[in-house]
């Protein structure tokens, strides 16, 4: 089978001139500036500074604690107990939801665990990237010739769906979590 490997953007300067970059000029530019409801995205890069530096003082406390009083730590631990949680549970269910509950990759999307899409697929999921590598003619950079034997893909499958089990049950004890805590 072919399989197309190396597609995915590898730094900032290929997202903002490879095949990608008008959807994100878009994205920055005429985005932020028409669509005051993206002040989200300003809000979860608050978040994410929240949850890190409070993951950072619970990490090495004995540190914080040589210049900031021991009660902090407590308090440390309730903010980020409280942002993490939520923060998780809407990252799996949405990047769930997006890669595997699609009808094209229905139950399981496999590019995840082996790194590799097939071509026919990245041709319909995406036509303009593919064009893109056909006509600067990278395409066989990137094209594989690769066959997974029915242990690999089983063992894959086992795999997927034990993470996907355990994410379910994460979500399910979250959500448990935050109604009757």
């Amino acid at each position: 089978m072919k399989y197309l490997s190396k597609t995915f953007t590898k730094n900032l300067f290929d997202a903002c001139t490879g095949a990608n970059s008008k959807t994100v000029k878009i994205f920055l530019i005429v985005g932020l500036l028409l669509f005051p409801g993206l002040k989200l995205m300003a809000q979860s890069n608050c978040e994410v500074l929240v949850i890190g530096s409070t993951g950072l003082m619970l990490w090495v406390p004995e540190f914080f604690t040589k210049f900031l009083p021991g009660w902090l730590i407590n308090v440390t631990q309730i903010i980020h107990s409280d942002e993490t949680l939520p923060a998780v549970g809407f990252i799996f269910t949405i990047h769930f939801f997006n890669t595997h509950l699609r009808p094209e990759s229905f139950p399981m999307a496999t590019v995840i665990f082996t790194g590799y899409v097939l071509e026919e697929e990245y041709k319909k999921d995406r036509p303009h990237e593919y064009e893109q590598f056909v006509k600067s003619g990278k395409i066989n950079d990137v094209r594989v010739e690769k066959e997974f034997t029915k242990e690999q893909m089983k063992t894959i499958r086992i795999f997927g769906f034990t993470a996907l089990f355990a994410g379910v049950i994460m979500t399910i004890l979250i959500i448990y979590s935050l109604i009757f805590h």
